[in-house]
């Protein structure tokens, strides 16, 4: 009796490629598994962390500056306003 993965061809070359490329990031893995120890593994781990969390704060603290130097600008003209109307409204 055939199993229904008998039925499959892996004939199309998309699958093939990715068959191929899971293939070679797996052994990639691996190697780099048997190379390290854990502890290594667990000080890289924590230097790529270290440097994502680096990245994303210096992100938001970036648009954090840009939205409050705005909020400056519209409240220096808001003020601007203000005087001009309470100059324009006194006799």
């Amino acid at each position: 009796m055939n199993s229904p993965i008998d039925n499959y061809h892996f004939s199309d070359i998309g699958t093939q490629k990715a068959f191929s490329i899971s293939s070679y990031i797996a052994s990639f893995l691996s190697a780099i598994g048997g190379a390290l120890t854990l502890n290594d593994l667990a000080i890289l781990l924590g230097i790529v962390l270290a440097l994502f969390t680096f990245a994303v704060n210096w992100i938001y603290q970036a648009k954090r500056n840009h939205r409050e130097v705005k909020l400056n600008e519209l409240e220096a003209q808001l003020v601007k306003a203000k005087l001009d109307k309470l100059q324009h409204d006194d006799p």
